[in-house]
């Protein structure tokens, strides 16, 4: 035990049979998950990061050391998982959204769902278009 830096270095595995706790509430702490790469870092949870000092930040590797994750939903065969090497994420099942933003070094489009059509705008130019739906088997 360092008692200066308040830090404990075991070399071994540790199982917790319990709960394990880190910080308290409104005193919350760093948490880092290493991969087994040496050059990146697996998990990070930053406790005063975020969009606000109280909100908390969960970052999946580092910047340019990104590590593929897989989130499970309850049904069987339903997912949501990235792959880092391939810059791909992958959604087994129905991704649900409110309006959708496209945009690259290409182009910047925005696609709405209006009540009976759906539209799509151009951000650079700002021209606005409808999709022309059309009804195929009268359900």
């Amino acid at each position: 035990i360092d008692s200066a830096g308040g830090t404990v270095a075991i070399d071994d595995i540790v199982t917790v049979a319990g709960t394990l706790t880190v910080g308290s509430s409104g005193s919350g702490q760093n948490v880092t998950f290493y991969s087994g790469n040496s050059s990146s870092v697996g998990l990070v949870w930053d406790e005063d990061g975020g969009t606000g000092s109280a909100n908390g930040y969960l970052a999946l590797g580092a910047n340019d050391h990104g590590v593929d994750f897989k989130v499970f939903g309850d049904t069987a065969s339903k997912y949501m998982e990235w792959d880092s090497s391939a810059d791909t994420l992958t959604v087994a099942g129905t991704i649900a959204t409110a309006d959708l933003k496209l945009e690259n070094d290409r182009g910047h489009y925005l696609i709405v769902e209006e009540e009976d059509y759906l539209s799509i705008r151009n951000m650079k130019t700002n021209k606005l278009y409808k999709f022309v739906l059309e009804e195929i088997d009268g359900s």
